[in-house]
């Protein structure tokens, strides 16, 4: 009713999620490292722990980029994370 299809159900909640997964990071995940290591130390660190508390937000994530991805083009998708991640996607 509210979607004219499947796919932009799946968008939507790709949406949700990413930016839920946001939250969950926090605004500077990695940003008060100061080499370049530290920073990617950060960022895996970050990331490894989101997996072990949401395992079934970032499999959704696999799955949609999976399945969904490609349809929506990569102007959509760019789209989707500079709103949900903009810090992470201007670097």
């Amino acid at each position: 009713e509210y979607f004219p299809d499947k796919h932009e159900i799946a968008w939507a909640v790709f949406q949700k999620v990413v930016a839920d997964v946001r939250g969950s990071l926090g605004e500077n995940a990695g940003q008060e490292a100061s080499s370049g290591y530290q920073q990617l130390e950060a960022f895996f660190e970050a990331r490894l722990g989101l997996l072990a508390a949401y395992p079934d937000r970032l499999r959704y994530i696999a799955v949609f980029n999976f399945l969904y991805a490609r349809e929506g083009g990569g102007a959509r998708m760019r789209s989707v994370l500079e709103q949900a991640l903009p810090a992470l996607v201007s670097r």
